[in-house]
């Protein structure tokens, strides 16, 4: 799996986009990480979150904080058979 045009994506702890900041635009509550390096990770499973968007839970190639997994959003990676 790789990431997108963006030059990097989003690896977060939970299958969401965590809100609990919205009013001052952070996002960041449950990001473990901005994956710049290809591939990201591996995927393990694919799920729909509660946000309505496909989710990969991926092993990271690189573990980010002692964890070795996370979740990225299906629209930010690219995936390569």
């Amino acid at each position: 799996m790789h990431y997108g045009s963006e030059g990097y994506v989003n690896v977060r702890s939970s299958a969401k986009v965590d809100n609990e900041n919205w009013t001052t635009m952070d996002f960041s509550h449950n990001l473990l990480t901005q994956a710049e390096s290809n591939p990201v990770g591996t995927i393990l499973e694919r799920l729909k979150g509660e946000d309505g968007y496909y989710w990969y839970r991926i092993k990271l190639t690189k573990p980010v904080g002692g964890k070795t997994e996370g979740y990225v959003r299906e629209d930010a990676v690219v995936v390569q058979y």
